[in-house]
């Protein structure tokens, strides 16, 4: 409604002037972001980018140097997950279908659209000769630089302050629980469970993801680059942003398809919120992004609904098997440590009449961790994210923490300084680094076999690290099956042994992997029975119900049964070295 203003002069009343009621601005108005970081800042991000890069590949670098003493190096984090992976890698490589199998299971299936990943990294791979092992490796730096820039982005895009970006971007790149911390001072509560949530949930911890798998890394970069995009929908007029954001959730849902239901709602719930406080129309630019983001996310999700709740088996392996429930909250809260508290600190000040980037973080915030403790399945997935939404929060709480320990003080107090330092450090990275060390521990002397009498052989495993290292004769076995094989064969080994030779066989093995096995317990069960070497007509029996035309006695099996050889006339040993031999069903 207008008003009436009177314009006076030094004789009196001159006239009277309407003057419009003022309008409230809706609360994207006027927002911009953070301008394009200068050459310096930049400079700044590679340098730190590079030394990250240097620093997780020495570890690998001698992982590699073990083959000097007969192993054959598969992967640090996860390694029965590598199998898994380069099954999906040969079988791309070896067809012109973008479908395959699950090599880890004995059942006949048919192939799905899975580990998209892998199968377009093992056709580059073969398309250019490089052997799996080293296009994996460099899948994972490439991943690794992605995910690092992508992280500065999304900084870049929530932050104005060149500190806040920088102290943002060390917090998601470096920051760690202190569940890890605690295991190893030996004051890990009881209700916390055996294993440390750093380790357990991977998605709680960014630097854990950058030495975990590439699909993971490059899912939360997509995530990452989503958000980034998809909040400058609002400040930025035009179809360059939402097609963007549409972009990086079409590869956010080839890389890691279950983070989509978590963007699609928090986009949903940040475009409500948003409209509901202006009390108007979002500009045009956001309502694209937003249906972007559900257009790209929608055949993925379609897709995966499909296969996981029709398919015969991939319904069986994605299913119940492999729940990932999300920790207690107790849990939750130390696998996050110090970001969590820091977050809680910086919360007032990040939050104090918030851009529409920053209320995203924290709808993103509130709505994952709302998925997480749904009844489902799949709720630990649901937490991919919440680790640098938290932290981005955290770097408001850190910078003034930082500033108090930094101020002049007199004496005695300044002697408290280093240790308070220390303190906050620690608290922030000491599960991290306790990670890295044990990392190269594990690699520079590695626990997972005990050498043999012979020289040159390795007798059998120990239990520190099964899968980490495999033994050079194990490789020159499965790759003797790679040219024996056909398809439809089944090879029987224990579980570690099949694991490895799932990624070189074009059969499958009759277990291999506990999430990717279908009843993968009754399944050890039979396969630790036929090893014990008790009742011919039964193992016979065994072999015939599970088509298994190859059985292997290795350093993995000799450690079931030292003593264990074939009798009855049913199998013929078709392959030998020095630890591992290899039989074929007659009978």
């Amino acid at each position: 409604m207008a008003r009436a203003i009177t314009i006076r002069d030094q004789r009196g009343v001159v006239g009277v002037r309407a003057q419009p009621a003022p309008t409230r601005a809706p609360p994207w108005a006027g927002v911009r972001l953070a301008p394009a970081a200068i050459s310096a800042e930049w400079r700044w991000v590679a340098l730190v980018t590079l030394a990250t890069l240097v620093l997780i590949e020495i570890p690998y670098l001698l992982a590699y140097a073990q083959a000097a003493r007969g192993m054959v190096f598969v992967s640090i984090w996860a390694p029965h997950d590598f199998g898994v992976y380069r099954a999906a890698m040969r079988e791309g490589a070896a067809s012109s279908s973008w479908l395959i199998h699950d090599h880890l299971t004995a059942e006949p299936h048919d192939p799905a659209f899975m580990f998209w990943p892998y199968v377009a990294l093992g056709k580059l791979a073969g398309a250019l000769g490089f052997d799996f092992q080293v296009a994996y490796h460099v899948a994972e730096i490439v991943a690794r630089a992605t995910l690092l820039v992508s992280i500065y982005l999304f900084c870049a895009a929530i932050l104005t302050t060149l500190s806040r970006r920088r102290i943002a971007f060390v917090l998601i790149t470096f920051s760690s629980g202190l569940s890890l911390l605690a295991s190893a001072l030996g004051v890990l509560p009881a209700d916390a469970g055996a294993t440390p949530a750093e380790l357990n949930w991977p998605e709680v911890s960014t630097f854990v993801v950058l030495f975990t798998a590439p699909h993971l890394m490059l899912g939360l970069a997509f995530l990452l680059l989503a958000a980034r995009f998809y909040s400058a929908c609002w400040s930025a007029p035009g179809l360059r942003q939402p097609a963007a954001a549409g972009f990086a959730v079409f590869a956010l849902g080839l890389t890691n398809s279950f983070s989509l239901p978590t963007v699609c709602a928090a986009v949903a719930a940040h475009l409500a919120a948003l409209w509901l406080r202006a009390r108007q129309r979002p500009p045009s630019a956001a309502l694209l992004g937003a249906g972007a983001v559900f257009l790209a996310a929608a055949p993925f999700l379609a897709y995966s609904l499909f296969v996981f709740g029709s398919d015969p088996l991939w319904s069986v392996v994605f299913g119940p098997q492999i729940a990932r429930l999300s920790p207690p909250l107790p849990s939750l809260a130390l696998g996050l440590g110090a970001v969590l508290a820091l977050a809680l600190v910086g919360l007032p000040a990040f939050s104090w009449r918030p851009t529409p980037a920053r209320l995203l973080v924290l709808v993103w915030i509130v709505v994952t961790l709302t998925l997480m403790y749904v009844p489902m399945n799949f709720q630990r997935r649901f937490a991919f994210g919440l680790h640098p939404m938290l932290a981005i929060i955290a770097a408001a709480g850190l910078e003034p923490l930082w500033r108090w320990v930094r101020r002049p003080i007199g004496f005695p107090f300044w002697i408290m300084r280093p240790a308070l330092t220390f303190a906050v450090a620690q608290a922030l990275f000491g599960s991290a680094l306790i990670l890295y060390l044990f990392s190269l521990r594990e690699v520079s002397q590695p626990p997972g076999w005990i050498e043999g009498g012979v020289a040159g052989s390795l007798a059998q495993p120990s239990s520190a690290a099964p899968g980490t290292f495999q033994p050079m004769a194990l490789k020159d076995a499965a790759t003797w099956l790679a040219t024996a094989m056909g398809p439809d064969d089944v090879i029987l080994a224990q579980t570690d042994t099949a694991n490895y030779l799932a990624g070189f066989v074009s059969g499958r093995v009759f277990i291999g992997h506990w999430a990717s096995t279908v009843d993968f317990l009754a399944k050890d069960r039979a396969m630790r029975w036929f090893y014990s070497g008790q009742g011919d007509e039964d193992a016979i029996s065994l072999l015939s119900a599970n088509s298994i035309r190859y059985v292997v006695y290795g350093p993995y099996e000799r450690a079931l049964n030292p003593s264990w050889s074939p009798s009855g006339g049913y199998l013929q040993r078709v392959y030998a070295n020095a630890d591992v031999s290899v039989y074929e069903v007659t009978g």
